[in-house]
């Protein structure tokens, strides 16, 4: 049996998978599996369109007598990100509870478009606690407690279950048949790698995306500066390519000095003061406070401050950012490195941010989502 199958994922990738290379590169565990259980994994791949390459789903099975038993999941991020494509998804909470008997669980809340109240979910410590064999000073006491994921991150662990179980009720054709590492408490999570799977047959396609992709990063660069010229203005613009020694962005070729340039544009505050196009730029970025952006230094403005700042006007994008609570979306913000004020950030810098806080907030008392 070493049957090809061929699909293509949400992203348009081929993916070619056989029982073949399922057995040499995709088991984790190191059992020995069936191939009713290969044949399984393969269908819930194809399916679901799923690419275990990059460990969007995963194939598990410890031991090796008639007991063992294949266990497929689903890679952790791989339930919100499908959700966040369906047009009808509107967001979701969670939070840590404990009922009147003291026990404790999590609730999570998916809003869907259409529906007059949120599709919840309750899952209890108790129901998804991962138990393993307990040992003092090297010896089995037979007693069997929470393994090391839950016992250190037990209201971590509780928000995830809630979430992917909320999230498959919600959209079952997206995600029929799929069940999270944190759902399974028979996995040893820590085990299980999160690094793409490179097959000899793939190197060379691997190599070529890598190529593809510094090319495309090249051309991303290239728009970005155009895009900054146009929100800052010429004169802006060429000051600061003066002062790292370019005449043109093109010239760039550094990864680090693109992002040092970069930066230096997005300290630029679009129409923050009537005489913007007058203030010597060079005598503020540094936090020399001559302008009208030095926060808290607004009295040294030789241009007139309060006489001529403008109110601040948000986009659309750049409201729904604001209706994140701060410390999800400050964290957000530093795990994507941006460094600039909300009401200087693109649209694209609002999805990234908006979609960070969301992944971030999986496991934590959250918000209702924005789209």
């Amino acid at each position: 049996m070493n049957e090809i199958i061929e699909y293509h994922v949400d992203n348009g990738e081929k993916v070619t998978l056989s029982p073949e290379i399922v057995r040499k590169y995709l088991v984790n565990g190191g059992g020995n599996v069936t191939d009713q259980e290969i044949m399984m994994f393969l269908s819930l791949c194809k399916y679901q369109k799923l690419n275990p390459f990059l460990r969007e789903v995963y194939l598990i099975k410890y031991g090796k007598g008639d007991k063992a038993t294949a266990t497929m999941v689903t890679g952790k991020e791989t339930f919100l990100k499908r959700a966040q494509k369906n047009p009808r998804y509107q967001g979701h909470e969670t939070e840590i509870k404990t009922d009147e008997e003291g026990k404790l669980y999590a609730r999570a809340k998916v809003y869907v478009k259409g529906y007059a109240v949120p599709i919840k979910y309750d899952a209890y410590y108790e129901e998804y606690v991962a138990l393993t064999d307990e040992y003092v000073q090297g010896k089995p006491t037979g007693r069997k407690v929470p393994n090391k994921m839950w016992k250190e991150k037990k209201r971590v662990m509780l928000a995830k279950c809630a979430l992917v179980g909320a999230l498959r009720e919600a959209f079952t054709a997206d995600l029929q048949g799929l069940y999270s590492q944190e759902e399974i408490n028979t996995i040893n999570m820590e085990k299980l790698s999160v690094e793409p799977v490179i097959t000899e047959n793939n190197t060379k396609e691997t190599k070529k995306i890598e190529n593809n992709t510094k090319e495309t990063k090249k051309i991303h660069f290239l728009q970005i500066m155009q895009e900054e010229k146009t929100r800052i203005g010429e004169k802006n613009y060429y000051k600061i390519l003066n002062d790292f020694g370019y005449k043109k962005s093109n010239e760039i070729k550094d990864r680090k000095k693109q992002e040092e340039v970069y930066l230096k544009m997005r300290a630029v505050k679009k129409d923050c003061c009537m005489n913007a196009e007058m203030c010597d730029y060079s005598s503020w970025v540094e936090g020399k406070a001559m302008c009208a952006n030095a926060e808290g230094e607004e009295e040294n403005c030789k241009y007139d401050y309060k006489a001529n700042l403008k109110d601040i006007k948000y986009t659309s994008k750049q409201k729904e950012i604001l209706k994140i609570p701060e410390n999800f979306r400050k964290k957000a913000m530093e795990e994507l490195e941006i460094k600039v004020d909300i009401d200087v950030l693109s649209d694209t810098e609002c999805m990234q941010i908006i979609e960070k806080a969301n992944i971030l907030a999986d496991a934590q008392p959250f918000y209702r989502g924005v789209k």
